[in-house]
């Protein structure tokens, strides 16, 4: 029994299989079908509607009539061949397959059926044959295993129903490629079936316009261009119930102008009756500042106070300000600010604005970009800024030197700057012969006015209270620094000026050259007052025989008293030349205390020349120049030739004194530069022994050769003192030792040559000889003094 339910479900599950490929078959049939049916209706809605041009009524029962057929075709032809082949709903009974199955397999058709008759009876049976039927079932089963019951349906034989469904579908795609505006009018006229459709004109409506999109607040032109067998004359804008005439360019082509669009705009055109599509100009949002203002927050070194700017976007600011922009903005999605072509986004700070900030440290230009969904790179005018960097400071400082007192230098000077100051410096430095720095710079910070941009300033330098030797030399300036907060204080240095004291020589140059100045005016006081001397005489003469002074004579009065104010003028210069030298020279020199004491005599007399009497005198002798009375002016003028006389003496004893004083200081000074050379030459010679390197032997050759220079300039000097001792009226008992000159020359020449030719040992003692003799003469013009 088992085995015959076993052959019997075979049996069935092939029937099963027959019965897929059976409705597999009966689909494939039906999608032929469909597809014949539904192209051939749709051709036939389509080209009715193309040439019939129904209203909407007849356009709406097309359209409902195309979607009925096109349901009941799909249910019938497509979806329930689907879902039986899924055994969904009703499918054939296994009697009826077998029939099927039977009749294209002939020999098999009764023994299909008998089995499952069978099948059936030995369910039903209780008679107990049911082993008896069993065993036929297997037998019939069992020859009907090896027939294959699916191909009794080919579905190949289904290419036969193509030729329902290939000729509409052809004819489709032939109207499709060549003539695509009845199938695409007439299906938009039937899905459109509610809406009004004009009727079709002899032309057509053409937009020249790329798109119907214009900035809001601008203004739009349309450009139209008709196409067709009949052109109107005439076409109007309609706009809702108003028509605009469009301007006519030539028989084709129109304008027409929307001006300051706000929003979009609905509208269709109007030719001979006839009407376009409608179409809408749409106005894009345009993204807009309608305003900004620029928030500047300068460096606190500067002091400005912070200040806002509006709707202006130049401006020039110190370096370091802190600019804010603060943009309020219409239809804006973005804002953008581009700095020198480097574009940066702007951040909303709120409904409708955006802010943003940068510090400035340099000039630049920038432009400002809005944007939204619809329009992007909207710039606006490009703005610069000017970043004006810190400057320098600037210093002037002018140098005015005590007249009395060469050591006291007094400095003013202006110091500005853009901000103002931190610290002013004066500062000075030892150098040498070749301007270069000896030392350490010195610094002392000197008062200013705090606060200002522009200061005055003050300074005193005084050297007295500094250890100087003669040919010292000191470079000094100023040095002001500025309060800069972004890059740090800058400084800015005045003018360098050079101090140098003066050399032993130089005193003696400068004190010679204003001794002989001195003299020579001397000599001169001394004619001046011979001269007046003699113009006293002769107009005494005249006097005398005369009763009354005429005019003649009061103008030779007027000479003779414009002279004697001309020599107390003249005399009066030679006071104070004379003492500017004693000061000069006593600044930088230690004078012998002889000298000094001659100096003062000699101060005195000049003093003592112009005696207040005398000055009285010559006031009184002014005052009656306008009511003259000859007994008076000539007791006068006798006075006053006495007084003349004595000035005379007095110039002559004074020109006496200053020349004997000029001897003794330059013989002084004479004797004290010897003693120094003296000094140097020892000191070079224990030197000289020491030298071993090229480098030393060279420095010991330069010395040599500036010792002997001095030692040439030193015979030189004691020829001028010979000379200036003879020129006294009572000569002092001087010599010049020149054959200790020419002693001490020979030393110094072999000196020069043993160095020359590195005979180091010889040559000290040529110097050694030199310094010696140098030393003998310097007491020989000492003992020379003292007589």
């Amino acid at each position: 029994m088992e085995r015959t339910n076993s052959n019997y479900n075979f049996l069935i599950a092939k029937i099963d299989e027959f019965t897929r490929k059976y409705y597999k078959n009966l689909l494939i049939r039906g999608a032929l079908y469909f597809t014949g049916v539904f192209v051939l209706f749709f051709l036939t809605v389509t080209l009715l509607e193309y040439f019939g041009r129904f209203n909407t009524t007849g356009r709406t029962i097309l359209f409902y009539t195309f979607l009925a057929v096109s349901a009941v075709i799909t249910v019938r032809l497509i979806i329930i061949p689907l879902l039986k082949l899924y055994n969904m709903g009703k499918v054939i009974s296994h009697r009826d397959a077998a029939i099927i199955i039977g009749t294209h397999f002939t020999d098999v058709k009764d023994k299909l059926l008998n089995v499952l008759q069978l099948n059936s009876l030995a369910a039903d049976d209780s008679s107990g044959s049911s082993s008896l039927i069993s065993a036929g079932i297997d037998q019939k089963i069992a020859e009907l295993k090896p027939v294959p019951f699916t191909n009794a349906i080919n579905l190949g034989d289904n290419r036969k129903y193509l030729k329902y469904a290939l000729p509409p579908v052809i004819a489709l795609v032939v109207l499709m490629l060549f003539y695509p505006g009845i199938i695409a009018e007439s299906s938009d006229r039937l899905v459109n079936y509610n809406s009004y459709f004009a009727p079709k004109a002899p032309f057509q409506f053409n937009l020249m316009n790329k798109d119907l999109k214009v900035i809001q607040n601008q203004d739009f032109k349309l450009d139209l261009k008709l196409t067709g067998s009949e052109v109107p004359q005439e076409v109007f804008v309609e706009v809702g119930d108003v028509r605009y005439k469009m301007e006519r360019e030539n028989t084709i082509e129109f304008t027409y102008l929307f001006l300051n669009v706000q929003k979009d705009v609905t509208f269709h055109l109007v030719g001979d009756g006839y009407e376009s599509q409608e179409y809408t100009l749409r106005a894009l949002p345009n993204p807009i500042i309608l305003n900004f203002e620029v928030k500047l927050a300068y460096p606190s070194y500067t002091g400005k106070q912070a200040e806002v700017i509006k709707n202006t976007g130049d401006f020039i600011v110190p370096e370091g300000t802190v600019a804010t922009w603060v943009f309020a903005t219409q239809n804006t999605q973005n804002l953008n600010m581009a700095f020198n072509d480097t574009a940066q986004a702007v951040s909303a700070a709120g409904a409708d604005k955006y802010s943003m900030s940068a510090r400035l440290l340099k000039s630049k230009t920038y432009s400002i970009a809005t944007s939204n969904q619809y329009l992007s790179n909207r710039d606006s005018v490009r703005y610069s800024i000017s970043v004006v960097p810190d400057q320098y400071p600037t210093i002037d400082a002018q140098e005015f030197k005590d007249t009395l007192n060469p050591k006291r230098l007094y400095f003013n000077g202006v110091t500005k700057d853009d901000y103002g100051f931190r610290r002013l410096t004066f500062n000075y430095v030892s150098v040498d012969e070749g301007g270069n720095p000896k030392g350490a710079v010195t610094s002392k910070d000197v008062p200013f006015t705090q606060g200002t941009t522009a200061a005055e300033f003050y300074y005193l330098w005084d050297l007295n209270t500094m250890a100087l030797n003669p040919g010292d030399a000191f470079e000094y300036y100023f040095e002001v620094w500025d309060n800069d907060g972004v890059h740090g204080s800058k400084s800015s240095r005045s003018t360098k000026m050079v101090f140098r004291v003066p050399t032993l020589a130089d005193i003696a140059q400068n004190t010679d050259k204003s001794n002989k100045e001195i003299k020579d005016d001397l000599g001169q006081s001394i004619k001046d007052a011979k001269s007046l001397q003699k113009d006293l005489e002769e107009l005494n003469k005249k006097l005398l025989n005369k009763k009354t002074i005429t005019y003649e004579d009061k103008k030779k009065l007027q000479d003779i008293l414009k002279k004697q104010k001309d020599l107390e003028k003249k005399l009066d210069d030679i006071k104070k030349e004379n003492s500017q030298k004693n000061q000069n020279s006593n600044s930088f020199s230690e004078d012998d205390q002889r000298i000094l004491d001659k100096q003062q005599q000699l101060e005195k007399l000049l003093d003592d020349i112009m005696t207040p009497d005398l000055q009285k005198m010559l006031d009184d002798l002014q005052k009656m120049m306008d009511n003259l009375d000859k007994d008076k002016v000539q007791k006068m003028l006798d006075e006053l030739k006495l007084t003349n006389k004595d000035i005379e003496k007095e110039l002559d004893r004074s020109l006496e004194m200053f020349k004997r004083m000029e001897f003794d200081d330059k013989l002084q000074k004479t004797i004290d530069r010897l003693k120094d050379l003296s000094k140097e030459q020892d000191k070079l010679s224990e030197d000289t022994k020491k030298a071993d390197t090229p480098e030393e032997q060279k420095v010991i050759q330069d010395k040599q050769d500036k010792i002997n220079d001095e030692f040439d300039k030193l015979k030189k000097e004691m020829e001028d003192l010979e000379k200036k001792n003879k020129e006294l009226e009572t000569p002092n008992d001087f010599e010049n030792p020149k054959g200790d000159q020419e002693d001490i020359q020979k030393d110094l020449k072999d000196s020069k040559e043993n160095l020359d030719n590195k005979k180091n040992s010889k040559a000290a003692q040529s110097q050694k000889g030199a310094s010696d003799k140098m030393q003998k003469m310097s007491d020989k013009l000492e003992k020379m003094q003292g007589d």
